[in-house]
């Protein structure tokens, strides 16, 4: 009988210890509880998302680019990247995108660890480092940020954190990059009809003569986005010709003119006139008079995106 109550007390030993051992180990880390670590990591992802955040809407503003180095323009002041540019696509990739986050991350990320520090708790930070994966709707980083944690005797280590941010950067730039690839195959078609349909507010401001700024709002995102790129295009010229001033001509006596007409981007050119005698036909001018008289004419020269030249001639017709 005592050996047996013996044999229970110690079975009865070993599972309290091991019991013990289990919840410790549980609630402690270091000499730290395992809830108060938990409330560090996830207070250092929320400061995290934060500034991530912050970086995506800045990069965004700024056409893809935080730390814009080259095919970069001024407007009102701030830095943005080009997304074309005459007949060549500018636009950033994905990959500079994501290093220029992990840069601006690395530079600025600095949690303010007071609230757990009152509680006698001494954290040292080092230099955080992230690799950052833009998708279609979210963000994602991979973020090490050492944190040495002490309190009085004990202490112990975090490093690894999971940050994301709910923005639909991937998507919103997969669309930029659309309407780059069409500008590129064809410079003079501005359409966004194609985008019509999409969950996007998608718009075009002219800048100045040559730039046009393409701006895309994401409002289905928890935090709303705007992606504005600089298109610069050729500025198109109206074409020139010459004609005189005055010709004289006498009745029956036919007359051929040529008009030399000089377009810079060599568009196909269209002739008007307001003259009862001649129609123009591929820049020429042939007709015989009939009628004496002094008549003042207007011929217009117009290329195929609607820039006109105009000028007046007289026609004496003598008898």
């Amino acid at each position: 009988m005592f050996i047996i109550l013996g044999i229970i007390i110690i079975i009865a030993g070993i599972l309290f210890f091991i019991i013990q051992t289990f919840y410790t180990s549980e609630q402690v880390q270091g000499g730290i509880p395992k809830t108060e670590l938990l409330a560090i990591q996830k207070y250092v992802e929320l400061c995290a998302e934060r500034e991530l955040t912050n970086a995506i809407v800045l990069l965004a503003l700024q056409g893809g680019r935080i730390y814009p180095e080259e095919n970069v323009i001024i407007v009102d002041t701030s830095p943005l990247s080009l997304g074309f540019e005459i007949s060549k696509s500018l636009i950033p990739s994905i990959d500079i995108m994501e290093e220029d986050l992990e840069r601006y991350m690395e530079n600025v990320l600095s949690c303010n660890f007071s609230t757990f520090e009152n509680k006698g708790l001494s954290i040292d930070t080092e230099i955080p480092t992230l690799k950052i994966s833009i998708n279609n709707d979210q963000v994602s980083a991979d973020l090490i940020y050492p944190l040495s944690l002490t309190r009085l005797e004990s202490s112990t280590r975090l490093s690894q954190f999971k940050v994301s941010s709910p923005i639909r950067l991937g998507y919103v730039y997969s669309v930029m990059r659309g309407i780059v690839a069409a500008t590129e195959k064809n410079p003079d078609a501005i359409s966004l009809s194609d985008l019509a349909n999409r969950d996007l507010n998608i718009s075009i401001i002219p800048y100045n003569d040559t730039v046009l700024l393409y701006s895309i709002g994401d409002v289905h995102s928890e935090e709303k986005l705007l992606f504005v790129s600089a298109f610069i295009y050729d500025p198109n010229t109206a074409p020139e010709f010459v004609i005189d001033a005055e010709y004289v001509l006498r009745i029956d006596t036919p007359f051929n003119l040529d008009l030399k007409v000089f377009d810079k981007e060599g568009d196909a050119i269209t002739y008007i006139d307001d003259s009862v005698f001649f129609d123009i036909n591929d820049g020429k001018i042939a007709f015989t008079p009939r009628l004496p008289g002094e008549y003042l004419v207007a011929i217009t020269v117009e290329d195929s995106k609607g820039m006109q030249t105009r000028k007046q001639t007289k026609f004496v017709i003598l008898k």
